[in-house]
């Protein structure tokens, strides 16, 4: 183990230190980190419980009317927490209802409810970017194929059995393409 002169410094070890110190000074290091690891465990274990110990004496110190408060105020803060997330729901569903996917809306809605109006407005602008894209692909796939009328120039890609058998091509272009490219209409039906 070829170690730096900083490294050896920073482990207690002279500059011409055996790999058998340096494993040694390593094991050394290792089983106190393990030791002090342990005892961080009890600690916190003997702290966890002193702890829950303290808050059930508390309880039983208190009064009635402040246990009844007490009562009251984590009821009234459940309560609230059940709200927020009912309107929380709510308004995700409505930007779901405007087209939004779950994810979008979820984070829209969180966002509304924040009053975060940064995040609002980025999550819109990629929701509005997302919708003008697929208009634009669905326009684009929808429009008609331009070359349907001259028969010396139909885009035969689209003209195949499987997509006939898939119901791609209508009747009305099978009767066009019948009477525009014979010979393609015939390998097509056969």
């Amino acid at each position: 183990m070829a170690l730096s002169k900083e490294t050896l410094a920073l482990l207690g070890l002279a500059e011409d230190a055996t790999e058998e110190e340096i494993s040694a000074k390593v094991a050394e290091l290792n089983g106190a980190k393990i030791k002090a690891e342990g005892d961080r465990d009890k600690f916190k274990s003997s702290f966890d419980k002193t702890s829950s110990e303290l808050a059930t004496l508390k309880r039983e110190k208190m009064t009635d009317e402040e246990k009844k408060t007490a009562e009251l105020k984590e009821l009234q803060d459940r309560y609230e927490e059940a709200q927020k997330q009912l309107k929380l729901n709510e308004t995700e569903k409505q930007y779901m209802g405007v087209g939004m996917d779950a994810e979008s809306a979820k984070k829209m809605a969180q966002a509304v409810i924040e009053g975060n109006l940064i995040e609002q407005g980025l999550i819109m602008k990629a929701y509005t970017e997302e919708v003008a894209k697929k208009a634009k692909a669905d326009a684009l796939k929808n429009q008609p194929n331009p070359n349907l009328g001259d028969p010396n120039n139909v885009d035969n890609a689209k003209y195949t059995r499987e997509n006939f058998k898939k119901g791609l091509i209508s009747m009305e272009e099978m009767n066009k393409l019948q009477q525009d490219n014979p010979d393609l209409y015939k390998k097509i039906i056969s």
